[in-house]
């Protein structure tokens, strides 16, 4: 792109027609800035991966729409299936975008939300506590994630997560939608009721523009 350095135009050999689908592979590697300067970070060994891989520009009926990568703002952006596979380290904590594949690893963060459980119950004194982070585990696993029709995918890890789970029945189709949580000791006398306030995002967002999906 003569003016964004991280824009680029690929030529295909023939075009694509309607209907017609094309399998477009490419290595690319993330330098993972601090997070004080972008959204895209790191704070020591918490990560924050948003905005990390190449995205393709829409183009609709006033033609193609490439937009740099910008701290503010958000980027207009095509929906479609993702795929994602992470490799880490075992004890480290994940939040992503869409259907986590892994049982063992579902039942890992079953586990976590009754410790957090327990800590609450038990008014675990949250402020001023340790936030450290323990030695990463020399083993590692992968964990899979699906979802279909979004048009990002974001993920957050960290060994010091505290995990609540619970779940909010939508107002139009009475499915049940499963609620995650993850926060470390800073303010988690906030946080502890975090589930509360993610229950009625959810259920008030399907309430008033459609069942979350």
């Amino acid at each position: 792109h003569p003016e964004h350095i991280d824009i680029c135009k690929l030529i295909l050999n023939k075009p694509i027609r309607a209907g017609e689908s094309i399998i477009i592979k490419t290595p690319f590697k993330v330098k993972i800035p601090d997070a004080k300067f972008s959204r895209l970070g790191h704070v020591d060994q918490s990560y924050m991966i948003t905005q990390w891989y190449p995205k393709p520009a829409v183009y609709d009926k006033d033609g193609w729409h490439e937009m740099p990568y910008l701290d503010q703002g958000e980027f207009y952006s095509e929906f479609g299936r993702f795929e994602v596979s992470i490799t880490l380290p075992k004890n480290y904590t994940v939040g992503a975008t869409g259907d986590l594949q892994n049982q063992e690893e579902l039942k890992r963060l079953d586990s976590l939300s009754e410790k957090t459980m327990y800590l609450i119950s038990n008014q675990y004194q949250w402020n001023n506590t340790d936030m450290s982070f323990p030695s990463s585990s020399n083993e590692t696993k992968t964990l899979r994630y699906i979802q279909d029709k979004v048009h990002d995918f974001g993920w957050f890890a960290d060994k010091r997560y505290h995990v609540l789970k619970g779940d909010v029945e939508l107002p139009n189709t009475e499915r049940k939608v499963t609620l995650y949580t993850m926060f470390t000791n800073n303010e988690g006398n906030l946080w502890k009721n975090s589930i509360e306030y993610m229950h009625d995002a959810v259920y008030y967002y399907s309430l008033w523009n459609g069942d979350y999906p």
